[in-house]
């Protein structure tokens, strides 16, 4: 059995069809809130399956409290778990929401990795580029990159590192386990967040870019590469996932094009960026339940320049990564003809 947390999620709904693909044997079982929205997985199996409802069926899903761990290893030992991808986490810029994205982000693993410990469940955890943070290197950050902040500091990045702290504490008590830490996941199915979250934006055009550089991959990338490290049994090592770094103005000149969309023509300064958060930050003081889209931290990230080095897990799997640009466009064919039907 193969437990999936965040089956829900771009990524959680790419790797289950990536496994029942590749895998047929494997059983699925994916961890679920009572809120879930299950038809963002179904869409994805339909990009891969004909009949995506057979296989939405072979999926059991479980709904359970990852902060409870007496639940979670009930839960481990009941449906006798053998793998686990931690797929699962709190994505959010908004320092508002710290200790919320701290405590789901680290407790939601350290409460899976107690559990798989003293087992022989091999154990995927996916952190993020972000975990990598250093202010003092930016144009080749690799997996030997230790955090070392300072005032570019946020909590989603720091709650990814405690993340990973927590992974490597289990990984010294015997616990066989990897990490991957992927750039910004391009993928198609989840049209509200992440990246399609940006592809609906852009259709409706966005006239600014910013001057930051960081990396790209594709979702198909990052769940391939994730079921050939367990396949394999490589663990005790993290790995960057990324195709390539590329700036945001090439990125979203590239996005625009793919929706048939004028480019973004003007920069978005730092001050223009700095007024846009101060009037968000005070619109959301007056409605709490407003998630603001520009914060320290994206104001940073928006004009911070990293290149990271991918060359370990090329290396490692001698593993080739899908075009980030023609991948753009695959998917922005994907909403579109979505959007077409709704």
């Amino acid at each position: 059995m193969v437990l999936i947390t965040g089956a829900t999620g771009l990524l959680g709904g790419h790797l289950i069809a990536k496994i029942m693909q590749q895998c047929g044997n494997k059983k699925i079982i994916a961890a679920k809130r009572r809120t879930s929205n299950l038809s963002i997985t179904k869409k994805i199996l339909s990009y891969y399956f004909d009949d995506a409802e057979k296989y939405f069926k072979e999926i059991k899903w479980v709904e359970v409290d990852f902060f409870n761990p007496v639940e979670v290893q009930e839960m481990i030992e009941k449906f006798q778990i053998q793998e686990v991808h931690h797929c699962a986490g709190l994505v959010s810029f908004n320092n508002r929401r710290r200790q919320e994205i701290l405590k789901t982000n680290v407790e939601i693993t350290a409460s899976l990795v107690n559990a798989c410990i003293n087992t022989d469940i091999k154990f995927c955890y996916v952190s993020s580029i972000a975990a990598l943070l250093n202010q003092f290197i930016h144009d080749d950050i690799t997996e030997k990159t230790f955090w070392q902040a300072g005032k570019h500091e946020y909590a989603y990045a720091l709650s990814k590192y405690f993340g990973e702290c927590e992974v490597w504490r289990g990984i010294e008590e015997g616990l066989k386990a990897v990490i991957v830490n992927p750039g910004i996941i391009v993928g198609a199915g989840n049209w509200n967040t992440g990246w399609g979250m940006l592809v609906k934006k852009a259709y409706q055009t966005i006239p600014f870019y910013t001057t930051g550089i960081t990396g790209y991959v594709a979702v198909e990338d990052v769940a391939e590469i994730m079921i050939q490290l367990m396949e394999r049994e490589i663990f005790s090592q993290r790995f960057i996932l990324i195709e390539d770094n590329y700036s945001f103005k090439e990125i979203l000149d590239e996005l625009h094009l793919s929706l048939s969309k004028p480019v973004p023509e003007r920069e978005a300064k730092k001050w223009m960026l700095e007024l846009v958060r101060y009037a968000e930050a005070l619109y959301s003081n007056i409605n709490s339940k407003y998630e603001p889209n520009f914060t320290k931290a994206t104001v940073q990230g928006a004009l911070m320049k990293k290149h990271y080095n991918n060359s370990l897990i090329k290396e490692t799997l001698k593993y080739n990564f899908r075009k980030t640009k023609p991948y753009i466009h695959s998917v922005s064919q994907k909403y579109l003809e979505e959007k077409k039907t709704h």
